[in-house]
Parts: C-alpha cells; structure tokens; sequence
C-alpha cells in the first residue's frame, strides 16, 4: 500500500539549486531559509547541499542519479554557508538547525563534522530537541 504521509526533509548545507531537473518538484523554496542573508533565497551556487538532496531524493527520470526517496517527499532548503561553502559559522549552524525544528522536519540533514567537545554537547541537545519536537 503506498503512503500519502509527505516526508520533509530538512538539507542544511549551502542551499539547493531549486532549478535542478532532479529536484524542481520537491524543493519547497517558500518554507526555506538563506541564514547567512535572509533576504536572499536559499539557491546553492556551490553544489554541496543539491547533491546531498540529489542523494536523498533525486526523481526517477532520465537525467543523473536516483535519489534514496522518491515517492511523497518535500525538501526544505536551509543555506547555512556562503556560496562557496565556508564561513558558516556556529550559530548559523545552530539557527538552521532551528528552522528545520520549526519547519517540521521528518528528517535534518547536516553533512559536515565538529571537533569543539562544546559545540558537539550543543548538537546533541538540539537533536534531542529534534526527536522530541
């Protein structure tokens, strides 16, 4: 039996290339976030956050790779880095981590490591928010 339940998952990276073949159809530009300018869209002009939401989501079609999860799912984009992917900084993190709270994400998908033993505490208490939430 197939699901009509919609699975949102929060990519928090440098953006998605809302345009892209794969993903046109499931981003939800309206419900997503540019941290480092919130006025501006969250678009990637790096490639790292696209090709992550490719891995989890790309569409079956002709064009690239298929993604983990096709069918019923929403993808809210998060830009937490520059359009070079760097300068993101710790609460840029965090408050992107937040939106995707808020967003009601299914799923938080953050692609990149912490060495600060304090900053790792600080993740796991959001993440436990997360879960909670």
């Amino acid at each position: 039996q197939t699901s009509t339940y919609t699975v949102k998952i929060a990519i928090v990276d440098s953006g998605i290339n809302f345009n892209h073949a794969d993903l046109k159809d499931i981003v939800a530009v309206s419900k997503g976030l540019n941290v480092i300018d919130p006025k501006k869209t969250p678009m990637d002009y790096f490639g790292h956050g696209t090709s992550v939401a490719g891995v989890a989501a790309a569409a079956i079609n002709k064009i690239g790779a298929i993604g983990i999860a096709t069918n019923n799912i929403e993808i809210i984009p998060i830009k937490i880095l520059n359009d070079y992917g760097v300068n993101g900084e710790i609460s840029d993190i965090y408050n992107g981590i937040e939106w995707a709270i808020k967003s009601n994400a299914d799923v938080i998908n953050l692609s990149m490591g912490v060495y600060n033993i304090s900053y790792k505490k600080m993740f796991f208490r959001l993440a436990k928010k997360a879960i909670q939430n």
